[in-house]
């Protein structure tokens, strides 16, 4: 079966910051810094294949169990940083 379960929708924000300076010796040598953040927002992404489907239970019947895993392995926020040197 494919496509039995719709979730709820997907909504994710990632920004990327980054600087780059030139160094005073050479002009052909710069130094970079980048700061990636993926999933700014921090808004969780739910497994729709990991629902409780069974009616035994009314309190947790079409409750998710758990969630989609990002960079990091949990299901939030993930920030990464570089520094790279140019010549």
């Amino acid at each position: 079966l494919r496509n039995v379960l719709r979730g709820d929708g997907y909504f994710t924000i990632d920004l990327s910051v980054s600087k780059g300076w030139t160094m005073p010796w050479s002009p052909n040598q710069k130094l970079r810094f980048r700061w990636d953040t993926f999933n700014l927002t921090n808004t969780p992404r739910f497994d729709v294949g990991n629902v409780t489907m069974l009616p035994d239970r009314a309190t947790t019947f079409g409750s998710y169990n758990g969630s989609l895993a990002t960079c990091d392995g949990g299901a939030g926020r993930c920030m990464q940083f570089a520094l790279r040197y140019e010549f």
